[in-house]
């Protein structure tokens, strides 16, 4: 007779957590509930409730999965180009585009929530952080090898970031021509804070 292993609490923690992420994939923050988390995963609302009393830690908890992991894929994904300025170029064409990708919307959502939710908000503020440091990385090899040039990597990454994060708010409701404008003025912007020639990170938006 197979008897089957009890699984430790780390272990289910992590499962209820990697659940509620995948339902904020899907469905976005607001779908986060104990009985909705308690389906995906498999278990009882109880058990959700044991390890999460307060929805609200649950749903930072989520979110930070989610980010981390986006954080990493998509750099992952810019560092298999060699050269700065390419690498530039791929990261813009991803965060312009016409319809904002599933983690882009998810962070809209989460900075609404966090002003009502302490614990997202901190969430929000090491995400934030992580990104700023990994784009001035990029930024300051580059600046090191002599393809850009900026006086101060972390400046310029929060600059554009600013940027982008304006960009990924108008994406969400406006016309195409409009944000045809908006992504102009954004790639332009980041080629003046970079020390590029204009066009250097120009991209075909189809």
């Amino acid at each position: 007779m197979m008897v089957r292993r009890r699984k430790i609490p780390e272990e289910r923690r992590r499962e209820i957590v990697t659940a509620a992420a995948r339902l904020a994939g899907k469905a976005g923050l607001g779908s986060i509930s104990l009985r909705s988390v308690a389906q995906e995963a498999g278990v009882a609302p109880g058990l959700v409730n044991h390890y999460f009393p307060a929805v609200e830690q649950l749903v930072a908890e989520a979110f930070a999965q989610v980010g981390a992991e986006d954080l990493k894929d998509q750099f992952a994904t810019i560092r298999k180009e060699s050269a700065p300025v390419q690498q530039m170029r791929l990261y813009l064409k991803s965060a312009l585009a016409d319809q904002p990708d599933s983690m882009r919307l998810l962070a809209i959502e989460a900075c609404y929530l966090a002003r009502y939710q302490p614990l997202l908000s901190d969430v929000l503020t090491v995400l934030f952080d992580a990104w700023d440091m990994e784009m001035s990385r990029l930024i300051d090899e580059g600046t090191r090898s002599g393809a850009f040039q900026s006086d101060d990597p972390l400046k310029s990454a929060i600059h554009i970031f600013a940027l982008i994060d304006g960009f990924a708010l108008q994406a969400v409701a406006l016309s195409r021509a409009r944000l045809g404008i908006v992504r102009e003025m954004t790639i332009h912007a980041t080629e003046r804070e970079l020390g590029l020639a204009t066009g250097s990170l120009q991209f075909n938006s189809a």
